[in-house]
Formats: structure tokens, C-alpha cells, sequence
């Protein structure tokens, strides 16, 4: 099976998570399954647009009930599946203390969130990362890709974008 993450900030633009839906949709058509986390906004818009031509999705959950209204809806296709990141998951967890900055500022959930992000990147061949102004956990999953010699194309970067851009035939 070959892997993808796309993952990205919660607040973006209509037109940018439009740009994920279709980035999503053209790469399932091409046979690829997303590993996404599930938040609002770029995660969530790769995801629909895989699902929207029969994609594989794979949602990387922090907790059972995280985002559990549009999980719920996602995993009503057959071609969507979950996984829970588990307390046995110690890999995933010592991510947070290998690539954040500041690991012992965080709160138990938020630790989980940025233990997600290497459930989600770890068997991936590459990562779309569409970051915020502030990188928040876009930024834990970019440092892990980096880490792991994964290849990360940052889609808030215009030059890294356009290599995007021109498969899709969608322009931001």
C-alpha cells in the first residue's frame, strides 16, 4: 500500500481547503491512501476529497472521541478506517520529546495530539503539509518527516506548492 499524509492548519481559507480537497481526490485516483489526524480544516479537506472518488483514508485519532461527529461520517464508507493512538503506542509518544521544542511545557492532550502526528507520517513515503501562520502540530509533523528523511512538500510554500499545483490543475 502506498502512504501519504496530509495534514495542515485548522484555519484555512475556503480556497485552500478547497485546494485539499482536490489534492486528496487527484491522489486517490492515483491509488494512494491518506493518513490524516482529523482536525478541521486542511486534515479534514484531504480527507473528503479522497473519500469523494472512493479514496483510502486512514484518520490517526489522539483519543476515541476526537472529532468523533465527522469521524462517525467518514467511517460510514468502507473505504475509511481509524486508528486510536493507544498509551502502548511509546514510539509515537517519544516523538513529542524527540522533535517539539518544548516538550515538557505541554498538557497531557496536547502531548497526544503531537504524538498523533507520528502515527500519521511514520509509514508514509511523503507528507503534504499545509501550516498556519503559526506551525502549531503541522510543525511536530513536519520535524518528524524531517527526522525520519521523509519528504515533506510544504503547500504554504509557493514554489513547493506550484509542484502541486500543476498536477492538479488547480491554481490557489
Amino acid at each position: 500500500m502506498k502512504y501519504y499524509a496530509g495534514i495542515g492548519s485548522r484555519s484555512l481559507s475556503a480556497a485552500q481547503k478547497k485546494f485539499c480537497w482536490r489534492v486528496g481526490r487527484w491522489l486517490a485516483d492515483l491509488g494512494w491512501t491518506l493518513r490524516t489526524g482529523a482536525a478541521q480544516g486542511a486534515d479534514q479537506a484531504f480527507a473528503e476529497g479522497a473519500l469523494s472518488v472512493g479514496g483510502s483514508v486512514i484518520l490517526c485519532l489522539p483519543w476515541n472521541s476526537y472529532e468523533s461527529h465527522w469521524v462517525d461520517q467518514c467511517l460510514v464508507q468502507s473505504c475509511a478506517s481509524a486508528r486510536v493512538l493507544s498509551n502502548h503506542d511509546h514510539g509515537h509518544h517519544a516523538s513529542v520529546d524527540t522533535y517539539h521544542p518544548a516538550p515538557e511545557k505541554l498538557s497531557g492532550a496536547v502531548r497526544k495530539l503531537h504524538a498523533r502526528n507520528s502515527l500519521i507520517i511514520t509509514p508514509c513515503t511523503f507528507v503534504l503539509a499545509f501550516p498556519g501562520i503559526n506551525l502549531g502540530g503541522t510543525g511536530q509533523g513536519i520535524r518528524i518527516a524531517e527526522g525520519d528523511g521523509i519528504e515533506v512538500i510544504r503547500l504554504d510554500i509557493p514554489e513547493q506548492r506550484k509542484r502541486v499545483e500543476d498536477k492538479v490543475g488547480f491554481k490557489l
